[in-house]
């Protein structure tokens, strides 16, 4: 199926999270790495679940992610909306009539609104500005008469990758550029090459990549062996941490959400491991994405995580 219909494979799959080895990122890099262009959450075209939305001349549909993808958002609410589209409602003042502010602000932030032509913070400063929630006009009937739509200012910009670290704090994915992608000449500077070149490199090599950590597993099995997944714009890296090298630095592999692994490149049968031999924890990195102030104290409460790794042991 995956073969044939990576389309429906990969909506399947994100419908049925939580689930599985993989985040729903992950399954849409791979998804449009075959083909298979995926469409934001958005208010007036995405149900609860993803679906598939036909592309002309085409044999694959675009699969457009779903109001499920979004954080924090209920199913309740998301059918609420859907349920308020089929009336016809087409703006966030028609919304708010049937929505809670908290439910707008959060498709706000998602960027659920930039169909309707709002950018994040413009759709955030609308539903923010919205004078009554739900059932205005029998609860205020005098102030229904009136816009609910404050006089929309200037807002500034947000940068690549704050909207990037936006867009994975509210969706956990970016349809927009991956991370590493910004990091890209600080990985350079430590040696590293993208984890789609490893292929390329001959067995026994020295070398260095860097990345989103996506899994880490320690097998019961392995002796200590611990094996680790990391993603960078160009594809995944496979990481062999033997037991004294996961001993000796086991705080930062734990916890590092984006590092550098330098180690020796293992080729066999076309399966490809760094096997490592040190590390270096990038992940302020990470954490400075969320900062428009360049000057500003980083925010660290959640260690810089972009996302959350899958562990297993």
């Amino acid at each position: 199926m995956k073969w044939r219909w990576p389309d429906a494979f990969c909506a399947a799959l994100i419908n049925s999270q939580p689930m599985g080895f993989y985040h729903p990122a992950q399954l849409v890099r791979d998804a449009r790495e075959h083909g298979v262009e995926v469409r934001p959450p958005d208010a007036l075209a995405s149900d609860w679940d993803c679906t598939l939305e036909p592309l002309e001349g085409q044999r694959l549909r675009a699969v457009r992610l779903g109001l499920r993808q979004i954080r924090g958002l209920k199913a309740d609410d998301g059918l609420k909306l859907m349920a308020l589209r089929a009336q016809g409602v087409r703006t966030p003042e028609g919304f708010a009539r049937g929505l809670s502010r908290r439910t707008l602000e959060l498709l706000a932030e998602a960027d659920a609104f930039a169909g309707l032509g709002y950018s994040r913070r413009q759709a955030l400063w609308a539903v923010k500005g919205l004078a009554g929630e739900a059932q205005v006009e029998t609860r205020a009937p005098l102030m229904a008469r009136q816009t609910l739509r404050e006089v929309q200012v200037d807002l500034p910009l947000m940068s690549a990758p704050l909207e990037v670290a936006e867009d994975y704090r509210t969706t956990r994915l970016s349809l927009k550029a991956h991370p590493c992608s910004f990091f890209r000449p600080e990985l350079e500077r430590l040696g590293a090459v993208p984890a789609g070149r490893l292929k390329a490199l001959r067995p026994g090599r020295r070398t260095c990549v860097g990345g989103l950590v996506l899994v880490r597993q320690r097998p019961g099995t392995a002796k200590g062996v611990v094996f680790m997944t990391l993603e960078d714009e160009t594809g995944t890296a496979n990481v062999v941490i033997w037991k004294d090298i996961f001993d000796a630095n086991r705080r930062l592999i734990m916890t590092g959400s984006l590092m550098a692994v330098h180690g020796q490149v293992q080729n066999e049968d076309t399966v490809i491991h760094v096997v490592a031999e040190r590390f270096v924890d990038l992940s302020h990195l990470a954490a400075a994405m969320r900062q428009e102030d360049p000057d500003a104290p980083l925010d660290r409460r959640d260690g810089g995580r972009l996302q959350a790794s899958r562990d297993f042991h």
